[in-house]
């Protein structure tokens, strides 16, 4: 199993965890036991980030009918556990919009995208020399609360984290303790979270910035 396989594992676990924490082309990467996120890995130097997304998307969604049409039983009655599980689990067919984001981070290289019932996730891995990962997990649209109802119930949690929390001017909320900045995207609100050597304000706070910058609303059909 190669480096960016391991990684890909590793993250697809991590990011079910409490938000708010290369293969080959056309594979849609699943991690092995529930529950986890519904991962999509990125083929290196991908040209076309929302045309892969969008046709991996569509290829999870044809395999997973044809799974839940067949006899998923093994010989001795038990069933087993796969991708077509996950596809369900994660609510992955209710995901009728997603934000695109098109930032680039020095010595990392975009490997996976995860989606969960609550997060549409992107993971960074480190090129050269090094475990460390940057993730950004914005949130799905949760009903009936609205835009501005949601954000501002993660605003005072944030706020209130026993690590202590500082409020930008711009009213991002960094928690140094737990290498994060929260900030309103569009009609949601994101989550970024960078390793150690890259925990400082001023950098997430750009980068942040680049994020909200960049990002693009996609609706998928």
């Amino acid at each position: 199993m190669n480096t960016t396989r391991k990684f890909i594992i590793v993250i697809i676990v991590v990011l079910f965890m409490p938000l708010f924490g290369c293969s080959s082309e056309n594979e849609v990467g699943i991690s092995a036991t529930p529950p986890s996120s519904f991962g999509i890995s990125i083929p290196d130097n991908v040209i076309d980030l929302k045309g892969e997304i969008t046709s991996q998307l569509a290829l999870a969604y044809e395999r997973a009918k044809i799974a839940e049409a067949m006899d998923r039983n093994t010989d001795n009655g038990v069933r087993e556990f796969d991708e077509h599980d996950l596809y369900v689990f994660n609510n992955v067919a209710s995901l009728g919009e997603f934000y695109l984001v098109g930032i680039e981070i020095d010595g990392f290289v975009l490997a996976a995208i995860t989606i969960g019932r609550g997060h549409f996730s992107y993971s960074y891995r480190c090129i050269v020399g090094s475990d460390d990962s940057v993730a950004i997990h914005i949130r799905r649209l949760q009903y009936p609360r609205t835009p501005d109802e949601s954000w501002q119930s993660v605003k005072e949690q944030m706020l209130e984290h026993p690590t202590g929390a500082y409020l930008t001017e711009d009213g991002m909320v960094y928690v140094e303790g737990i290498n994060s900045i929260y900030a309103r995207i569009g009609n949601s609100s994101f989550r970024m979270i960078v390793p150690d050597r890259l925990n400082n304000l001023e950098f997430v706070h750009n980068l942040a910035l680049e994020v909200i910058a960049t990002h693009e609303l996609v609706v998928l059909n």
